[in-house]
């Protein structure tokens, strides 16, 4: 038998963090779905995103046993060029999996130090997460333009396999690096946790929605509240998820005092993944104008909660309406958006019902 290849990670955020979102997830099912095809080793953050203090139980800057992986939790400051470019020269691997273009200690070091040969040369996969969705660009613009086009002068993702989760990912792949780059398209893989949420109730005259993700410019939580302005019923907002922007959570705080007094908005504070089907549960419907998703694990999650969801255009998954199971629309829609509120604050029970058994 062969012997089982090495895949080695870069990763911000890991296990058993869970403020990082999607990401986590989506390295943590990678691992728990092919993790007796290949062997996986994992360099990460020691620390959860916004968090002081490191992981219990751990052993900072170096590596540990997890489960069957192998996990290197680094502190901030230890994460420099020249540790990195030890790691690269003295762990065992046959490729490398980055999860992000733009993230200088994640991915740009690794590809600049096999591009100038300062490291053993191995494949290179580079999942970008999303980042070139048109909404994702949008945020720090210029910033992210200057490093792509200084990128592409200088060849420095030649060789590399990009990693697309979806047909619509790869097409924004290819529009911003050209059709002759190799990609693949994988989706990614969902968790196995499937809740059975079949008696849903809906209060008469009420709407009760529910926002859970990190609290950045990407998910579009201040256009969110801005869509709630001009509802004239009784509704509630409920926001989950960490703070990664204070000066951009300051300001959706700002919005939130502009609202109507019929429309209750509360910060619920950061939740851990086994409670997130819970809270899709005791909710109406998942509002989501996110301004860009690869794939969206919460997204997910709402569904395998049988909880509508309210998402703008931006993510791949589309024609919700026509499937009975919710709404992606555009995000300069805004009257669009108030027509859905109010459709799903007239649900009974029974219309709630059958909505939510179109999900399976």
């Amino acid at each position: 038998m062969a012997e089982k290849k090495t895949i080695l990670i870069f990763t911000p955020y890991y296990v058993p963090g869970f403020k990082g979102g999607g990401p986590i997830r989506s390295i943590s099912n990678l691992v728990d779905s092919i993790g007796n095809d290949f062997n996986f080793k994992i360099i990460t953050y020691d620390r959860d995103l916004g968090d002081e203090s490191p992981y219990d139980g751990i052993v900072r800057n170096s590596w540990n046993n997890l489960g069957d992986t192998k996990v290197f939790y680094a502190s901030h400051d230890w994460l420099s060029f020249g540790n990195i470019k030890s790691l690269l020269e003295n762990t065992d691997y046959d490729s490398i999996y980055l999860n992000s273009f733009f993230s200088f200690k994640f991915s740009i070091v690794q590809v600049l130090l096999r591009k100038l040969k300062l490291v053993p040369y191995r494949p290179i996969i580079l999942a970008p997460r999303g980042e070139f969705s048109p909404g994702a660009l949008n945020i720090k613009k210029l910033k992210k333009s200057v490093f792509m086009t200084l990128s592409k002068l200088v060849n420095m993702h030649s060789n590399i396999i990009w990693h697309a989760t979806s047909l619509e990912e790869q097409e924004h792949i290819k529009k911003n690096f050209g059709s002759a780059i190799a990609t693949q398209v994988v989706p990614n893989l969902p968790s196995a946790n499937k809740g059975d949420f079949k008696n849903r109730n809906k209060e008469k005259e009420s709407l009760k929605l529910v926002f859970l993700s990190r609290i950045s410019p990407k998910k579009n939580l201040d256009g969110a509240l801005r869509m709630l302005r001009d509802v004239s019923f009784p509704l509630t907002f409920n926001v989950y998820g960490p703070i990664e922007d204070l000066d951009y959570w300051k300001e959706c705080q700002k919005i939130i005092k502009t609202l109507p007094g019929n429309v209750k908005v509360n910060y619920k504070g950061e939740i851990n993944n086994n409670k997130v089907q819970d809270v899709f549960k005791r909710h109406d419907a998942f509002f989501f104008p996110t301004h860009g998703e690869n794939y969206g694990h919460v997204i997910v999650e709402a569904l395998l909660s049988k909880c509508l969801v309210i998402l703008s255009d931006q993510t791949p998954w589309r024609n919700l309406e026509k499937s009975g199971v919710g709404w992606d629309i555009p995000l300069g829609e805004h009257n669009h958006f108030s027509e859905v509120f109010k459709e799903i604050y007239n649900m009974d029970d029974i219309e709630m019902k059958r909505r939510s058994d179109n999900i399976n």
